[in-house]
């Protein structure tokens, strides 16, 4: 999405307020699935910066099974 809205990741970097030296570095891992924690913060105004639906994010990462990809959840939000 942010080829859509013609962005390059250091320009990105700038409006997510990261220094240049180190920026486009962390936007290209970002995109790449790198950095393993990102805090929800960064990923919301990554989203918003690109002209991304939060929504359908989030839609996408719920359709996602992650036991079949080996991962387990500490808790069940469910329960």
């Amino acid at each position: 999405s942010r080829r859509k809205v013609n962005l390059k990741q250091r320009e990105v970097a700038d409006l997510l307020g990261l220094k240049s030296k180190y920026g486009r570095s962390f936007i290209a891992r970002l995109e790449n699935g790198l950095i393993r924690n990102p805090s929800l913060r960064t990923v919301l105004d990554y989203l918003r910066i690109c002209g991304a639906s939060w929504v359908e994010f989030f839609k996408e990462l719920d359709a996602i099974d992650w036991g079949s990809q080996g991962i387990r959840c500490r808790q069940s939000l469910t329960t």
